[in-house]
């Protein structure tokens, strides 16, 4: 089902235009990560209150570049949430290289106020490589 979700959610990112300029703001609010030693800032992001609630987050639209998010929780409340593999919070990460899967982890909602979400994220993914992240006023769509 996660695999399901994060294929729309990947599909989705790639109807949407994309400006040339790479300084643009990104639509929908911040989204920043690090794994690996390099930090990225997300193109895109939203969440949604469809179906499960989800994060969706993605930077670079061609796929010899893209990088993309999609995590799954059981709320959006303020809060700490346990990041899996399987069960309710789940983040999983897609590359031109593959997915991969939180492992462990924690994602905290930080806060969620006037359709705006925020928070950080620390997680180990298949493989064992740690990555760290941070977003805030993500717009959270019905």
């Amino acid at each position: 089902m996660t695999a399901i979700l994060f294929v729309v959610g990947v599909l989705t990112f790639y109807s949407c235009s994309k400006s040339d300029d790479d300084t643009a703001t990104p639509t929908g609010g911040v989204f920043i990560w690090t794994t690996g030693g390099a930090t990225f800032t997300a193109d895109n992001v939203n969440a949604s209150l469809s179906g499960p609630f989800s994060i969706v987050a993605n930077k670079d639209a061609a796929i010899a570049s893209i990088k993309s998010f999609s995590i799954t929780l059981s709320a959006f409340a303020v809060g700490a949430y346990t990041l899996s593999a399987a069960g309710a919070n789940q983040l999983g990460y897609f590359t031109s290289g593959g997915m991969v899967m939180s492992q462990s982890g924690t994602l905290n909602i930080t806060a969620n106020s006037n359709n705006r979400l925020s928070g950080n994220f620390t997680t180990i993914l298949t493989g064992g490589a740690s990555m760290t992240g941070d977003f805030s006023n993500v717009s959270i769509n019905p």
